[in-house]
Formats: C-alpha cells, structure tokens, sequence
C-alpha cells in the first residue's frame, strides 16, 4: 500500500492500479514490482477530484516508489 498524502476522490483508483500493474508486466517486471507500479499511480489517482484532470510526470512517480519501496526495478528504468 502507498499512502496518499490526501483523499479527495477514490474513483478511478482501480483503473490507476490497473495500469500501472500493466504497464510494469508489459516492461517485464515480476508481478510483485508491477503490482508496486499500480499502487504508487493509484495513490496518485486519489489525491485528485475526478477522473480526467490528473498531471503527473515520471520523476515524481519514481520518486514516491522509491520512498515506499527503495530503488526502482532495473527494468522500468530503461529506455
């Protein structure tokens, strides 16, 4: 689980969760790490009002995984 730093609207978490679980399967990650991705982004999902007016940019995403589960998977970091 990857707290979020407020809860303003769960909808859309578990389609947040989803794709980032997708997205570390589709880079190869082992299940645990892409199942870190999907919490991470679902965390950020529930920080906003709505479904379709969220911005976030890769460092900040990266940068909440590693505060919550160390280092990024090898990976996900490649080009």
């Amino acid at each position: 689980m990857v707290p979020a730093s407020q809860v303003l609207d769960p909808t859309g978490a578990g389609d947040a969760y989803r794709a980032g679980l997708l997205k570390g399967l589709a880079l190869g990650l082992a299940g645990h790490e892409a199942a870190r991705m999907g919490a991470v982004l679902a965390s950020f999902c529930v920080e906003q009002q709505g479904t379709q007016e969220h911005r976030l940019e890769v460092p900040e995403f990266w940068g909440r995984y590693t505060e919550h589960f160390g280092a990024a998977p090898e990976a996900a970091l490649r080009p």
